[in-house]
């Protein structure tokens, strides 16, 4: 899958949070580089998970495991792949 945000506002973003019926693996890229998940983080509970996403970049992602949910930061003028 392909998105593009495109705004007349340059400072616009969003996170997209996409359910998948799978556990199947999946990768964000921007540029044809693949952008890690946020780091791990202990403190989520109940076992942590990956790091909320904080909208610092276009690409910014995460899983969350057992709900098969993809969340991803896109701003203006990015383009990302899934």
């Amino acid at each position: 899958m392909k998105y593009e945000f495109i705004s007349e506002t340059p400072k616009a973003g969003m996170t997209v949070k996409i359910a998948y019926p799978s556990a199947l693996s999946r990768s964000v890229l921007k540029d044809g580089e693949i952008i890690e998940y946020n780091t791990w983080d202990k403190t989520i509970p109940p076992n942590g998970m990956y790091g909320v996403i904080t909208q610092s970049a276009c690409g910014e992602n995460r899983y969350i495991g057992v709900k098969n949910i993809l969340e991803f930061y896109i701003d203006a003028g990015c383009r990302l792949d899934v």
